[in-house]
């Protein structure tokens, strides 16, 4: 038998997760309304995307996946979004994006006969972590770590941001331990939304900074 192929190398991407907010709800009350909305709102997210040098790697349903060479594009991108696109689209819909980067398992899949460019690993874990249990509705969960320091988080999101919170997050069904950032004139306190939370077994929890656009 001939040699196995070694697995592609590693690769550096920013992933981005957005899905829209109670989604399951709206097919079942307004089929053909979300219908309608999803006709407009893929080509105008389609468009977005690579005007900010993003691939979309998939789509299921109203939920994208979109991968990027560089954090602070997922970072405009997400902006756009919440600021501009959904508002040109009428408003209508409310989005949760989650954003992590790091190393990524890059794989080619064949499906029907097409080849489809996919990402593996905690990475894209750790952004759809973000996006469905950190980012606030109309907001941005951007997971630190990786070389991306909470200094240099605060300086990609604070061009767009109307607040912005430090959050540890743990895998556990509770909610995340935020902390106000110090500084800026757009961070507010958020006292009244800080909850304590319990460490896991010996894992630190997970920085990242829950964005209000």
């Amino acid at each position: 038998m001939p040699p196995r192929a070694p697995p592609p190398a590693l690769v550096h991407r920013a992933v981005l997760l957005m899905d829209v907010v109670g989604s399951a709800g709206l097919w079942r009350g307004h089929p053909q309304a979300m219908m309608a909305m999803l006709d407009r709102l893929t080509p105008a997210t389609l468009r977005a995307a690579r005007a900010h040098q993003g691939t979309v790697i998939k789509m299921i349903g109203d939920a994208f996946m979109i991968a990027f060479h560089d954090v602070a594009a997922a970072v405009r991108f997400a902006a756009h979004v919440q600021l501009q696109l959904l508002p040109a689209l009428g408003g209508a819909l409310t989005m949760r994006i989650g954003i992590a980067q790091g190393p990524v398992h890059p794989r080619v899949l064949v499906i029907q006969g097409c080849k489809q460019q996919d990402y593996f690993g905690e990475v894209v874990n750790l952004a759809a972590r973000a996006e469905n249990a950190v980012s606030p509705p109309g907001g941005l969960a951007l997971a630190l770590g990786q070389g991306l320091t909470t200094l240099a988080a605060r300086r990609l999101v604070n061009p767009h941001a109307r607040r912005v919170a430090l959050v540890s997050w743990e895998e556990e069904p509770r909610p995340p331990q935020a902390q106000a950032l110090a500084g800026g004139r757009r961070l507010v306190s958020l006292r009244s939304e800080t909850r304590t939370t319990s460490s896991l077994r010996g894992v630190a929890p997970v920085q990242m900074l829950r964005v209000w656009f």
